[in-house]
Parts: structure tokens; C-alpha cells; sequence
């Protein structure tokens, strides 16, 4: 196996997330990283990839999640995480997005509207059409280590930043770019549209062939009627220039 040597490489580092941006770069977000194999994990600044908001402070963290967004494809959304893999202490904001359209990268912190699901770490979160789709893991606590446990599924509408408890219809406005799991996929409005589009075609493709066989008809009968003239008329000129008997 080939270990290639990287300019700029990051340091060795684990419980970080992993996210290809739309330029081919991987972004790694969080984690910890040690100097020596056997010593304490020492956690990393999530300002080492991104700068934060004006009086926000972003908490390292291990154990969260980031998925692509869907505006503009330029937003990754990070949600949960605990600031200590052992105490399960939350890990602040616990929902933030990262801004990749220009360098240096900005964080950025909206809170979600809609009921929240508890803080949580070393969970899983997918992204589904406009959905982040949060599921399980551990709930973190401001206070000390906790033994509590998610079975729960949570939904988040990432086109307005929405907690919901169920999937919605889509609609135009909510891509303004499509998301690579929305491909093959067809809307309601857009499969009419598909629909009609062929019905109609069928009607022209109908509607020349039905003229076509009209103005055949029409010109086998005006050829008939040509030749019974002609034929009429020869034997007209048959019959008179036979002599008399």
C-alpha cells in the first residue's frame, strides 16, 4: 500500500468527521490527536479549519456528524458531539454550518427552529433528499459523564433549518441545486409535466399520420377519376373513327 507524502498534510488525528467538498478536498472537522502513541488524546480546535462567528465560540468536540447541505451545495451541517469522549459533556453550539464557498472557510451558527431532539454524540446522521436524518447514539449532559441512550429518530428540514417529525412534499424553491441523492428522482409536478409532454407529442405524431392518410385517400381518388376520363374518352375515340358498316 502506497503512503504517499501530502504538502500541508493535517496531523495524525481520530473521531474526526470526513467530508468531500464540491472542489475534490476533503475537509476533516474535530477530533483529537496525540504526540506519542499511549498519551492523552489532545483535542483539536475546530478553528484550525474555519474561522467562527463574532462571539460564538465553537467547542471542540469528538463523537458529532456532518452532512453535505443542499444550498447552493456550499454548507456542511454539523450537528452534536461531546467535548470529552468519556464525560459526555456537550459539546457547544450543538447545531453549526460550515460556509465552504470561499476560503477562509466561516462557521456559522443558526438555531433551529422546530422541537429539538437532546444533544447528542456518536450518533449517525445521513442526509436524505432536503433531510438530515439524526439517529441513536449517547446524550450528553453540561454536568458529567451520562449512561443515557437515544432510541430515537429525528428529522431535520435543511431548507429552512427545521426540526419536523415528518417528510414533506418538495418543492421548487427547496434546491437550488440538486444533491447527488436526488438523482433519478421525479417530482409530482415534474412527471405531469412528463406526462402531458408525451400525451401531446401522441397527438401531433397522431394528428400527421391521420393527414397523411387523408391526402393519400384524396390522391388515389383523384387518379381514379383521371382514369376513368382518360379511358372514356379513348373509347369514345375508338368508337368514332370506326367506319360505318
Amino acid at each position: 500500500m502506497e503512503n504517499p507524502s501530502l504538502p500541508n498534510h493535517p496531523s495524525k488525528r481520530s473521531h474526526v468527521t470526513a467530508t468531500l467538498i464540491p472542489d475534490g478536498r476533503f475537509i476533516y472537522i474535530g477530533g483529537v490527536t496525540q504526540s506519542n502513541p499511549g498519551d492523552n488524546g489532545a483535542r483539536l480546535l475546530m478553528t484550525e479549519t474555519a474561522n467562527s462567528p463574532n462571539s460564538v465560540n465553537i467547542d471542540p468536540r469528538v463523537g458529532h456528524t456532518a452532512v453535505l447541505g443542499i444550498t447552493r451545495l456550499s454548507y456542511y451541517c454539523h450537528f452534536g458531539g461531546t467535548q470529552d469522549g468519556f464525560a459526555q459533556i456537550t459539546a457547544y453550539p450543538v447545531f453549526i454550518l460550515l460556509d465552504v464557498k470561499s476560503e477562509p472557510f466561516q462557521y456559522l451558527a443558526p438555531t433551529p427552529s422546530g422541537s429539538a431532539p437532546p444533544p447528542l454524540a456518536f450518533h449517525t446522521a445521513t442526509l436524505y433528499q432536503k433531510y438530515m436524518i439524526v439517529a441513536f447514539g449517547n446524550i450528553t449532559n453540561d454536568f458529567g459523564p451520562s449512561n443515557n441512550t437515544s432510541a430515537y429518530v429525528y428529522l431535520m428540514d435543511l431548507s429552512n433549518y427545521t426540526w419536523v417529525t415528518q417528510f414533506g412534499e418538495l418543492t421548487p424553491t427547496d434546491f437550488r441545486k440538486t444533491t447527488p441523492t436526488d438523482f433519478g428522482k421525479t417530482t409530482p409536478t415534474e412527471l405531469a409535466i412528463i406526462i402531458c409532454s408525451i400525451v401531446a407529442s401522441l397527438l401531433i405524431i397522431g394528428a400527421i399520420v391521420l393527414f397523411c392518410y387523408i391526402r393519400k385517400e384524396e390522391n388515389e381518388k383523384y387518379k381514379c377519376s383521371i382514369w376513368i376520363i382518360i379511358c372514356h374518352r379513348t373509347k369514345r375515340n375508338i368508337i368514332e373513327a370506326e367506319p360505318p358498316s
